[in-house]
């Protein structure tokens, strides 16, 4: 069914049948019908390319495989019909069981190599030459020889570059554009030196990424940012490797899976096929030096202090050391009330882990002031009682003695015991003050929320 779709869509859509006519129609009659209508000559010719997926879309489906090449194999036995299968070599093997059905058993097959380092030198020379362009066989050494590095692992676990067999054509296009553009007016021949100066390699490859992130967020409408988290989280290791990502539904470790394909298409995933299942990885090692690069030179940029310090905090284990105090947390405070939606979950517990150092501060001060006040209190207490003893002793004396000197150590006595007593209203009014203050501060807070989930 899905292979009539396919075809009907190059016609016309007035010349196109339904869905439900085509369902009844098997592969045979369909090009029957097609050829007694269509202009030109009988011969047809079927192409069907990625072909393996009739392998893994569902391997679990042999009745509807079977069915499936018993209609191909069926529709060739008309001489004037042919057909061309194209598919990845690893999964030849599997049409094994299906081949009694198909004419030939695919026994004419060719072997389509990948680009390697002889055919990129001569992808990157012969377009400029016929554009009345030198292209140097060392610089296009150099340049075919930087594209084809890749990481390989020591049995030490150390890694290390080498030259692999094999070039991403795409990747050959992108650096070859960005150095074709950036050639001076008049310029007929590119030399090593002028790939070196104008032909950076990882600037080509890490323009083309920003270039297709910003692209893929806009269709997939997602945040550019959790694009690049992905690549630099997911797809990369922190040695420096390709890591794999499993596709799941709808998303993938993070990502929707919208923008995943939208990658895929763009070259700078790839999805393989492994038992029954589909993993995501970088296309190329060429690429994980260049996205590493680009993506931190956009968070500097781009992010917040904030959202910069919170990836640090994570990155070293989040030590407290690295929470943000006193001025800084006002300003970071003043930055969420407008963008709190912005925050991946890493930076939603920096945030967290700040407001509550804050809040821990915050009571611990609260503790020392209330200690403080307490010594006071005793103080003015203590000063109280004795000068109220020296009091009722002066008192005592005075009615034994008339002598004036203890008229006078009255009088003192009385203005000592005032004094305590003016002491320890100015504590209870410090101890007010704070307690006004610790409340205005928290309605400034209330109306200034630190930031929303």
């Amino acid at each position: 069914m899905s292979l009539l779709a396919s075809l009907e869509e190059a016609l016309p859509p007035a010349q196109q049948s339904p869905l439900s006519e085509l369902a009844g129609l098997a592969l045979g009659d369909y090009l029957d019908r097609h050829r007694a209508t269509a202009e030109g000559p009988d011969n047809i010719a079927l192409v069907l390319d990625q072909f393996e997926e009739i392998l893994t879309a569902d391997p679990t489906d042999q009745a509807a495989k079977a069915e499936f090449f018993a209609q191909v194999g069926a529709a060739p036995r008309d001489r004037q019909r042919w057909a061309l299968f194209a598919m990845r070599e690893e999964y030849v093997t599997g049409l094994d069981p299906y081949l009694r059905s198909v004419p030939t058993r695919l026994n004419t097959t060719c072997r389509l190599e990948l680009l390697g380092a002889e055919a990129a030198r001569e992808a990157i020379r012969r377009p400029a030459l016929q554009a009345g362009t030198d292209f140097s066989d060392a610089a296009a050494h150099k340049l075919v020889n930087d594209l084809r590095t890749v990481r390989v692992q020591r049995p030490d676990g150390a890694t290390e570059n080498a030259l692999g067999p094999h070039i991403e054509p795409v990747q050959l296009q992108v650096v070859c554009r960005r150095l074709w553009d950036r050639l001076p007016a008049g310029d007929v021949q590119i030399s090593e030196s002028d790939v070196e100066a104008v032909g950076d390699v990882d600037s080509a490859l890490a323009g083309y990424y920003a270039d297709q992130v910003a692209a893929t967020a806009s269709r997939a409408k997602t945040y550019e940012r959790v694009i690049r988290e992905w690549f630099d989280r997911k797809l990369i290791t922190e040695q420096g490797m390709r890591g794999q990502v499993l596709h799941n539904p709808k998303q993938s470790q993070g990502l929707n899976n919208v923008a995943i394909w939208s990658l895929v298409d763009v070259h700078l995933v790839r999805a393989e096929k492994r038992r029954g299942a589909t993993w995501f990885e970088l296309a190329h090692d060429r690429l994980i030096e260049p996205v590493r690069a680009n993506n931190a030179a956009w968070r500097e940029a781009t992010l917040h202090p904030l959202q910069r310090q919170a990836a640090l905090w994570e990155g070293q284990g989040r030590s407290a050391s690295l929470l943000l105090r006193d001025e800084a947390l006002k300003e970071a405070e003043d930055w969420l009330a407008g963008h709190g939606g912005e925050l991946m979950p890493a930076e939603k517990a920096f945030v967290a882990a700040c407001r509550a150092a804050a809040e821990r501060v915050s009571l611990e001060e609260q503790a020392r002031s209330a200690k403080q006040l307490r010594r006071f209190r005793y103080l003015a207490i203590g000063q109280a009682v004795l000068f109220g003893s020296a009091l009722i002793l002066l008192v005592v004396e005075s009615f034994i003695s008339t002598n004036a000197l203890f008229c006078v150590g009255m009088l003192l006595a009385l203005a000592g015991f005032a004094c305590s007593v003016w002491a320890i209203v100015l504590t209870v009014r410090l101890s007010a003050a704070q307690v006004l203050e610790r409340r205005r501060a928290k309605h400034v807070e209330g109306d200034q929320p630190f930031g929303t989930d």
